[in-house]
């Protein structure tokens, strides 16, 4: 599967807009029953799941993992748990980058097919040039 950049943007403007620093899976019950999308559960957990691998969303309390469990049964392949989850700093950093509407629109042209780990350090430092940039503007003002 392949990483849907807008949906990923989805899952953390969702995080970012909750009430609450902390979170749990219901936030995102929506993504997960889409009826429209046959393979939204195995979409919703894919992108969860690679925010956890980079360490952008943790667990708030000692419990390992995002509370999702894989199951043998193939009709209903997880198993979720309502644990407790936060965003990271790294995390907010780069939810941060994809939300400067210039990073966002180059990284959907320019790092659409990249993996991860190139995805986020093309945000990261796209959105470390646009903040230089801009403080050298400023400074020069």
């Amino acid at each position: 599967m392949r990483i849907d950049q807008e949906y990923l943007k989805n899952i953390l403007d969702r995080i970012l807009e909750h009430k609450s620093a902390d979170f749990d899976l219901n936030l995102f019950l929506e993504l997960w029953n889409n009826e429209e999308d046959v393979d939204a559960q195995h979409k919703f957990v894919f992108h969860l799941e690679l925010l956890e691998d980079q360490g952008f969303i943790a667990s708030s309390t000692s419990i390992n993992g995002i509370g999702i469990r894989r199951s043998s049964n193939k009709a209903d392949p997880y198993n979720l748990a309502l644990t407790p989850l936060r965003l990271t700093s790294s995390g907010h950093d780069f939810a941060a980058a994809l939300n400067k509407p210039d990073v966002f629109k180059i990284l959907k042209e320019k790092f659409n097919n990249d993996g991860p780990f190139e995805f986020v350090k093309a945000a990261i430092m796209l959105s470390t040039k646009a903040a230089e940039k801009k403080l050298t503007d400023l400074l020069n003002d």
